[in-house]
């Protein structure tokens, strides 16, 4: 574990966040393209809000995002840019996506932010639990 020490403020901090991000589809309506762009999305926002990625694992109707964050980054502003920039990015790169979407944005109105808990396993029941009810409130 890093641990970050905030210049000019004397803090030290290790703050890891979990972000969920469920498609407005139950499909698979990414090829390995679009994962890829969206990778790239995803790092070129993260880097202007000085946000590192840890990982990112895109499935078919969601993504799973492991970043590190300082204290002073606004999480819902950092979010929102996000699933704002990548929804227009990819809709417009790929325009099949477009033609699969129950709605006009990519992305479901809610997503699900955590901090990164000890306990793995009581950690993804909970995301599990997040990305199923969301999936079924779109079928």
């Amino acid at each position: 574990m890093k641990i970050c020490k905030d210049t000019g403020n004397n803090a030290f901090y290790h703050l890891q966040f979990c972000l969920v991000l469920c498609v407005n589809n139950t499909e698979n309506i990414f090829n390995p393209q679009a994962v890829k762009r969206l990778a790239e999305i995803t790092l070129s926002i993260a880097e202007s809000f000085d946000v590192q990625i840890t990982s990112q694992k895109t499935h078919n109707n969601h993504t799973v995002i492991q970043f590190n964050a300082r204290p002073a980054t606004v999480l819902s502003r950092f979010v929102n840019s996000l699933k704002s920039v990548s929804s227009r990015a990819l809709r417009k790169e790929y325009p099949e996506i477009e033609t699969h979407l129950a709605k006009k944005s990519l992305w479901v109105n809610s997503y699900f932010l955590s901090t990164v808990p000890a306990s793995e396993h009581a950690f993804r029941n909970t995301v599990n639990r997040y990305i199923n009810t969301t999936i079924q409130g779109l079928e």
